[in-house]
């Protein structure tokens, strides 16, 4: 979580710093902040295969695309 408070800060500065609108580099940085929350999941496995399947619609088509635990 730390990783990705630090990730969402860091875009944030950036962003609003590239002159973009306060909004839109909010958006972006939270969006980014949560890819990085995701990809850490990932890799220190504590989401798997299995659990992925379990999300509506699109759980089965991309549940190969993760590792199993």
């Amino acid at each position: 979580m730390l990783i990705m408070a630090y990730s969402g800060k860091y875009m944030l500065e950036k962003l609003y710093g590239a002159s973009i609108e306060l909004l839109w580099a909010l958006i972006l940085s939270i969006i980014g902040a949560m890819c990085v929350y995701l990809f850490s999941l990932i890799m220190l496995k504590m989401i798997g295969k299995q659990d992925v399947e379990r999300i509506p619609y699109i759980g089965k088509g991309i549940a190969p695309l993760f590792p199993k635990r």
